[in-house]
């Protein structure tokens, strides 16, 4: 359950980064981030598949063509993953 202060929080979230894109973004070009996947930080108002957000954000910023606009069209699907269910990095058991 939610605060409500978090839920306030989350809701800014929403309304600042709503629209957030990362127009330039092609990826690395390497196997880790083929064409498709990068095509989701292109394209505002739509959702980013859950595990390709658990994978771009453990990605240094050297696989990215604007890494601050990448992270900013991911931060309300993270904040809500985050306030929601407990964080698991890729890789990892879930805990708690």
């Amino acid at each position: 359950m939610h605060t409500p202060e978090l839920t306030a929080a989350l809701a800014e979230i929403d309304v600042v980064f709503n629209g957030e894109a990362s127009p330039s973004e092609f990826g690395c070009a390497r196997y880790c981030c083929p064409a498709e996947d990068a095509a989701y930080l292109r394209t505002p108002n739509t959702r980013v598949p859950t595990e390709l957000v658990s994978r771009f954000l453990y990605k240094g910023s050297h696989h990215f063509t604007d890494h601050e606009a990448a992270m900013r069209r991911l931060l309300p699907q993270c904040a809500h993953a985050m306030a929601t269910a407990p964080w698991r990095t890729p890789g990892s058991r879930r805990t708690g």
